[in-house]
């Protein structure tokens, strides 16, 4: 008889139903707050709802972590029925989710601390879904706890996650780019294309939105060796068009075993907006 495993992550993940569903994942909600209102990120407030608020709101939203709290609950009474939890979550230079998640750890006796691995996957969104996946696959397999957190690290290693905002009004509003570069931007149509390991950080500028899928596929290329299978997402907010083309050369150059699809949730679309599309991957076995 295998070991029984849980698996954890946070909504900064952007997990799929699909994901969640067929592995039993518990995603623990951040907190987002418009003005005075707050809302448990797709428990309280869909996507859909929530990028609808951002267009018609005056104020910008902030995100707030789950608390230790909200940790300890969760793995008390995943401890009850399985042998191990794994707790996956974004980036620590990020968000602060991961910190609440080992605080929370250290909270259980020693014997029970043994039983719950927390893990930054140094990505966000469906990066680090991405990296829930292939746990969830590893543990399906009937895999041993060891395996699994394994299978995590090389999922981790070779993972990656880009994508491109449609407009650049809201990395704006957040203070991610001044109004000068913002105005610049539009008026010569240039995007940052936008990467995720550890951090955010923009791979190159891109002038035209009809430039930039040859530069995800060069991107890509960099990080991928031609006889490695992946499995990838394609991530779409509004965007269909640019996501689809993106998916063609995603299957074109690269030896796709799975593809998931996705849009970007509140966590990233608070900082980048409504409208956005990307990839993200890590190296199948």
């Amino acid at each position: 008889m295998g070991e029984k495993i849980a698996l954890v992550t946070d909504s900064l993940s952007d997990l799929i139903p699909e994901i969640v569903e067929k592995y039993k994942v518990t995603v623990v909600p951040i907190s987002i707050h418009f003005g005075s209102e707050s809302f448990k990120d797709r428990v309280d407030i869909t996507d859909e709802e929530f990028f609808e608020r951002l267009k018609t709101s005056d104020v910008m939203p902030k995100t707030s972590q789950p608390t230790p709290n909200d940790f300890e609950k969760v793995y008390k009474e995943l401890l009850e029925e399985n042998d191990h939890v794994i707790s996956l979550h974004i980036s620590n230079k990020l968000s602060g989710t991961v910190q609440s998640a080992f605080m929370a750890r250290q909270d259980f006796p020693e014997e029970q601390q043994g039983r719950i691995h927390v893990i930054d996957t140094l990505t966000g969104a469906m990066g680090e879904g991405l990296i829930v996946n292939a746990a969830g696959e590893s543990i399906e397999k009937g895999s041993m706890v060891d395996e699994v957190l394994s299978r995590i690290k090389r999922a981790i290693d070779t993972s990656g996650i880009i994508w491109i905002p449609g407009s650049l009004k809201y990395l704006q509003k957040n203070g991610r780019i001044g109004g000068a570069s913002a105005l610049i931007g539009s008026i010569l149509n240039i995007k940052p294309l936008i990467g995720c390991k550890e951090s955010v950080y923009t791979v190159e500028k891109i002038r035209g939105l009809k430039n930039a899928v040859p530069k995800f596929i060069d991107y890509m290329k960099k990080k991928i060796s031609p006889a490695t299978k992946i499995v990838a997402c394609i991530i779409n907010n509004n965007m269909p068009k640019e996501a689809a083309e993106l998916e063609r050369a995603v299957k074109d150059n690269f030896n796709v075993t799975k593809m998931f699809h996705s849009g970007m949730g509140a966590g990233i679309g608070s900082h980048i907006g409504p409208d956005s599309f990307g990839v993200a991957w890590y190296a199948a076995e």
